[in-house]
Parts: C-alpha cells; structure tokens; sequence
C-alpha cells in the first residue's frame, strides 16, 4: 500500500512540474532536466542527499508564474530583480513544498534549497543576497542545475539546447561555485550525458521510478494530494475566479451522487475536477484575466487548454484516468472542442464537468459580463439542455437545485 502512496506523490511531483514548464504546444522539460542535473552534481558532492536534490529540481519553480513568463525568457538577473512576480517566486515555491500534505523526509531541505536557489556565488542574487559559502550547498547545485539549463537554451523556441553557452557564460559571471562549475565542465563532455540530457523526456521516467520517498506521515489521504494539486492550479490562474476550481468540485460530486453514480465513480469525477483547468497555466495571464471579449486569436489558445490537459494527465500514469477532464468543453451537439465529440462519445465525467464548470463560470464575477443569480444560471442550463449540456443529467441537476 505504500508502494502506492509513493507512486502517486512521485507522479503528483512529475505533473506538477510538467505544467510548470508547460507552453502552448511545447513544454520546456525545464523541471525535469534540473531533476537530472541536480541529481549529477549530487553525486559528486553530496550523494546521500541526491535523490532530495532530485526533486528538488523538479520542483524548484512549482511557484514560479510559468507559461509566457517562464523564467527561460527573462534570464538576466537585473529584469528577474525589477519583476516583482518574479523575484517572489523562490518564497512562493518554498512555500508550496512545506504546504505539501504528507510530511516526507527531506522535505524541509528541500524547501530551503529551493528558497536560496536564486542566491549567487558572488552575493548579488535573491532573496537574501547570500554569498559563497553562506549559501546552503543544497541550493548551490539547484542555481547551477537552472542556471545551466537556461543558458544552454537558444533558438526562437527556446527549445534548443547548446550546453556550450551555458559554460561560456557561467565560466566568469559569478553566478555558481567554481567548484560545481567543473563538474558542469566534465559533465558537458561526456556524450552520454549530453544525449540524455538533450533527449530528458526518453530517459526520465525510468530514472524517477526508481526514487524512494520516505513518508514521515502516519496517515495517507489520497484526497489531500488531489486537492493540494487544485491549489496549486488555483493559485497560479490569478484572482479573475477564485474558488473556481472548488467549486467545480463541489457541484460535480453533488450532481454525480443524484446520478446515483457509484462511490467509485463519484471520486473519479471528484478527482478529475481538481484537475480539469490544468492546461490553462499554459495560456498567459493578460488573456486569463483580460477585461472584454477576446479576438479570435486569442480564443485558439483558450481552447488549446483542453487538449494541453488531456496530454498532460494522458502523459503521467497515476493520473492517465482522469484524462477525461479535459473534454469539459466538449458540448452534447457536437460544436465543442478539443475533439468535436458529441453526445455518449463524450466520457460522462466531462459531461457532468462540463454543467459544473458552466454554473460556477455564470455565478462568478467576470469582467466580461453581468454575475448571474444561481436560479438565472439555471434557466441558462435548461436552455441549452441538448445542445450545450447532456438532456440526461440536466432535469437531475434542476431538481437538486431547484
């Protein structure tokens, strides 16, 4: 059973940092290639603590803005320091590592790493303006991990990588110890190294699979990750619709029980609730929170959300049976998207989603248009009762609200 917890808050890490590193059809693997390099340098420094540095450079960003405003574009420290977003970011990801519901050894050091892993070696980095040895080495190996990756980074996608840049520039900048910087110099000329980190995404899931996690907790609660994953989600969306996604929860497990759907059931779609708006951290923020209608333009990237989320869920086993959170846009006519499903070919969890997601969205406060009462929202529900929403579930859900 526990074997199972630890398969679980491993993916829960690998999909948290996936959708970090996630952009509008590409995702950068930053995460991963810190996990992977982090992890190197460890071994040469600090090898009983490898596999702490391990996640810790998958999670290092985990409250970082993302998307359009990774931290791949704004590599220079002067325009990190000036963005207030950015800057905060250390705290914030710190933060959510200690938030995370069961206590597991190294977690704290993690957290702490993360916190310093923006300090430079010669004490003009954030957030504390450390210097040299008064910066945990933990953290050390965390700022050369990212910094090499960003560095390394070229070409218009920022997908291109040519560690060779990356030692031009770290060779005299101040950035990372000397000392980890010719580790970085011997790593960079092994051509199996290069090919693995070039390629991450091949060689990955067999590297992380073999990580132990040595929980501190006593009792495991499944839902606890789940919901923790949502806030997470939540708190990078903005304040445009707080309480959205728990929202989303609550009227999805309410109208799923009066389906009289089974206690299995129910939790999936609980689950898959949490989950649903994962692929919106892809889209940028000034299109999230735009205050009017948006172009046509910018409605193909709002829609690429759906297939981001079911790609992303698809990618990572513990989560691959919630994919179906990702047709929530799907509509019973057949005009919805990602795929134009219509009718039973939409998965009934997204349907049940779908009318969920639609009363929260016409409750709430938009710029865009006037708040509805909850009994106007549900006259909007039967109005579009086979078109927009499933004709089964919707007399179901206007006598339980009703």
């Amino acid at each position: 059973m526990t074997q199972d917890w630890e398969e679980l808050i491993k993916d829960s890490f690998v999909l948290l940092s996936l959708t970090q590193d996630l952009v509008i059809h590409s995702n950068y693997h930053h995460g991963l290639r810190c996990a992977y390099l982090a992890e190197k340098i460890g071994e040469e420094l600090i090898p009983e603590e490898k596999d702490i540095l391990f996640f810790a450079g998958l999670l290092h960003d985990i409250g970082a803005p993302g998307g359009a405003f990774h931290l791949i574009h704004f590599p220079d420290l002067k325009t990190q320091m000036i963005n207030d977003v950015i800057r905060e970011h250390c705290y914030n990801s710190a933060h959510l590592i200690r938030m995370f519901p069961f206590l597991f050894e190294g977690q704290h050091r993690i957290a702490d790493y993360i916190l310093h892993h923006h300090e430079w070696w010669k004490g003009v980095g954030y957030p504390r303006q450390l210097r040299e040895e008064e910066i945990p080495l933990g953290a050390r190996i965390l700022r050369a991990a990212d910094a090499f990756d960003i560095y390394s980074r070229s070409g218009k996608d920022r997908n291109e990588i040519t560690p060779e840049n990356a030692l031009h520039l770290l060779e005299n900048n101040g950035e990372i110890d000397p000392v980890i910087y010719k580790i970085l110099q011997n790593l960079s000329k092994s051509e199996n190294f290069l090919y693995e980190y070039r390629l991450i995404e091949n060689i990955f899931y067999s590297r992380y699979r073999k990580k132990e996690i040595k929980f501190l907790t006593s009792e495991l609660d499944g839902n606890l990750v789940y919901e923790y994953i949502g806030y997470v989600i939540e708190s990078k969306l903005g304040t445009s619709s707080p309480g959205h996604i728990y929202a989303d929860v609550l009227y999805a497990v309410q109208i799923a029980n009066a389906l009289g759907l089974s206690p299995q059931e129910v939790e999936e779609v609980k689950i898959a609730s949490y989950l649903h708006d994962l692929g919106k951290l892809a889209i940028p923020s000034e299109i999230i929170e735009k205050p009017a209608l948006l172009t046509e333009k910018e409605w193909e990237i709002v829609r690429a959300h759906a297939s981001l989320t079911i790609e992303l869920l698809e990618s990572v086993p513990a989560f691959k049976k919630f994919s179906f959170a990702g047709y929530h846009h799907e509509r019973w006519d057949g005009k919805g998207y990602p795929q134009g499903l219509k009718e039973e070919e939409i998965p009934l969890g997204a349907r049940i989603i779908c009318i969920a997601d639609a009363l929260d969205a016409m409750t709430s406060k938009r710029p865009y248009r006037p708040t509805l009462t909850f009994q106007e929202a549900l006259i909007e529900i039967e109005k579009n009762s086979g078109s927009q929403f499933d004709p089964n579930i919707v007399p179901k859900v206007l006598e339980i609200y009703r």
